[in-house]
This record gives C-alpha cells, sequence and structure tokens, in this order.
C-alpha cells in the first residue's frame, strides 16, 4: 500500500507539472497530450478473469502526440487475495492511425507484477504482449483487438461495442459490450462477454468523474471447473478522468 501511494503523489506531482507546462503553452505548441485516471473498483477483473475478488485501486498517466502513445498504469490493493498480490505495473506503447472511418493500432504491454520473486522491469521476467486494433468511427463504435502474449502463449480476440447519450448538459450515460474469444493451452473458444453501464460527469473542461457497473459471465472453457474456474461476477466502480 505504500508503494501504491508514492506512486500516486509521483504521478499527481507530474500532473502538477504538467499542467503548469501546458499553461504555458510549451506542450501543446509541439502537438503533446496527456491525460490520467484514477479508480477504485470493487474487484479486478480483466478479461473475464478474476484476478482479484478484494477492492482494488488502479491510476495511469499517459501521453499522445503525432499517433504515437506512451502510458504506465498501476494496480494494487490491500487484502492479498490472488498469486500476484495484485500489484501490477503495465508499462504500454502505442501507435495508431486514421484511414477515413477506419483507425489502425499497433500496441506493445509490458506486464510486471513487483510481487513475484524475480520480477521486475529490469529482468523482463513479467509477461510481453503485442496487439493490433481496428477501430470503425460509426453508429456504436465497433472495434477489434488482437493480442499476442507471447510470454504464456496465449492469442486473445475481442470485438466490443459502445454508445454514449448525453442525459443534460454536462451529465451522460454510456453503453458498452464486450465479447473475448481464446486461443490457448488451458481456455480455447468464446471466453467472456462484458455488459457495463457508466455514468459520465462532467465537473470541469478537464475532469471528469464516472461511476460504473459491469455484469461479466464467462463461457466455455472459461466457465469450465479445472480450466477458467471462473464465475459470473457484477462489479463497479468510480473512474477519475483527468487530461492537461
Amino acid at each position: 500500500m505504500k508503494s501504491f501511494k508514492k506512486v500516486l503523489l509521483v504521478i499527481f506531482s507530474l500532473g502538477a507539472l504538467i499542467n503548469v507546462a501546458f499553461a504555458e503553452g510549451l506542450l501543446a505548441d509541439v502537438g503533446i497530450s496527456l491525460s490520467g485516471d484514477f479508480a477504485f473498483n470493487s474487484s479486478y477483473i480483466f478479461r473475464g478473469q478474476k484476478l482479484d475478488s478484494a477492492d482494488v485501486m488502479q491510476s495511469g498517466l499517459y501521453a499522445e502526440g503525432y499517433g504515437l502513445s506512451l502510458g504506465v498504469w498501476k494496480s494494487q490493493t490491500s487484502k492479498t487475495r490472488n498469486f500476484i498480490g495484485s500489484e501490477e505495473i503495465d508499462y504500454i506503447i502505442g501507435y495508431s492511425r486514421g484511414f477515413g472511418l477506419l483507425t489502425l493500432g499497433l500496441g506493445y504491454t509490458y506486464y510486471d507484477y513487483p510481487m513475484v520473486a524475480g520480477d521486475s522491469l529490469g529482468d523482463l521476467t513479467g509477461e510481453r504482449e503485442v496487439s493490433f486494433t481496428l477501430g470503425i468511427d460509426m453508429s456504436l463504435a465497433p472495434s477489434v483487438l488482437i493480442a499476442n502474449n507471447y510470454t504464456n502463449d496465449i492469442l486473445y480476440y475481442e470485438i466490443s461495442l459502445g454508445h454514449s447519450i448525453e442525459l443534460v448538459e454536462y451529465i451522460s450515460a454510456s453503453f458498452g459490450l464486450v465479447g473475448g474469444f481464446f486461443n490457448s493451452e488451458v481456455v480455447e473458444g468464446f471466453g467472456f462477454y462484458d455488459i457495463s453501464l457508466g455514468f459520465d460527469f462532467q465537473l470541469t473542461d478537464n475532469l471528469i468523474i464516472t461511476p460504473n457497473i459491469h455484469y461479466v459471465s464467462p463461457e466455455g472453457d472459461l466457465d469450465h471447473q479445472g480450466a477458467g474456474n471462473q464465475d459470473d461476477e457484477i462489479y463497479g466502480g468510480i473512474v477519475l478522468g483527468y487530461n492537461f
């Protein structure tokens, strides 16, 4: 928990400095945008799989410019209920480009689990993943993700839909549907679907708070005892998003 607080302190300190830089127009002049988020969730579920059933705090800081993106994201809970203790730090690099209604993206993510013995960014003993994304600028914003976790030899495919409706000024509702498919030794085929509902409250030009709720249902091998061994889950949380 102390390490998580230190990360938050660093993130918000950097945020304050970056905000000053933007006030001077330094980053805006070179075409770089920065954003961040802080979330509190009732559990940590990733691609249909529960990584921890305790409350988790998650935060991230991201930079984008000229199609390139860099990000760092952290998750941690004070109640360890899984083998990695839910302490996770992700380092993300991406590139995207638009072609009319289409947006294509390539990405690389390094998943670091500091509580695993011998695991650190320097040792490169975490999990590594490359990904491809395709988004279409149309109703329901359909998108496709193909990810290859080549550390564990897991291929993952995802199809998602989403829609946002303005309810009143500064408040909107967002709906999401995600379906995930796996190709690995343990899980094969359709793995889960995730239905979500959130409400965006625009507090300022740069600050949004979003309470949300998810229903996740594992299917096939992910639901099978002895394989994925996952159950239906309802979880929720609140996200504070900011940009500079």
